[in-house]
């Protein structure tokens, strides 16, 4: 390096803070090119949630921060949550019926039935063999003599 250049470095002076803002600005203009931000979408937006229901949210917040000013305050505080849990609950039995009566393709029909199936540990069935179902115990000897026909088994029920 030359030294005139190395003059003209040393002359200008600049603050760490400066070069840190620089390098930064540099970094969020390459990923905001490289990467921009994107709204996500939820996949569980909330179908039953309606305009009325989210003012009467804002309502509700607001009350709840005042309610502690006065007694009046905390009875209409109380008589709107009990209010805006009702319309809730009609805004989630409305919204069940709707999709219920408009339940049409193969993937809205198998929410359906996920749904009401209520059951969410699948169990396995036990095998048959001669038309009588089998205990745990016999099922799991005849899947190791059907899979394994020259494993044995031990005492304690492990193959060897």
């Amino acid at each position: 390096m030359s030294q005139s250049k190395m003059a003209t470095r040393i002359t200008e002076e600049v603050s760490t803070d400066e070069l840190a803002d620089g390098i930064v600005d540099n970094l969020t203009r390459v990923l905001d090119k490289v990467a921009p931000k994107q709204v996500r979408k939820c996949n569980r937006d909330k179908t039953w949630w309606t305009n009325s229901l989210s003012t009467k949210r804002k309502i509700l917040k607001n009350l709840y921060k005042k309610k502690h000013l006065h007694e009046k305050l905390q009875k209409k505080y109380q008589e709107l949550k009990a209010d805006f849990s009702r319309e809730i609950r009609k805004a989630k039995v409305e919204s069940w019926r709707d999709f219920c009566s408009t339940a049409e393709s193969t993937k809205d029909l198998s929410s359906l039935i996920q749904i009401l199936d209520n059951n969410p540990k699948k169990q396995m069935s036990l095998l048959t063999a001669g038309g009588s179902t089998l205990d745990p115990q016999r099922s799991l000897e005849l899947l190791l003599q059907t899979h394994f026909p020259d494993g044995q088994l031990c005492e304690g029920g492990k193959a060897i």
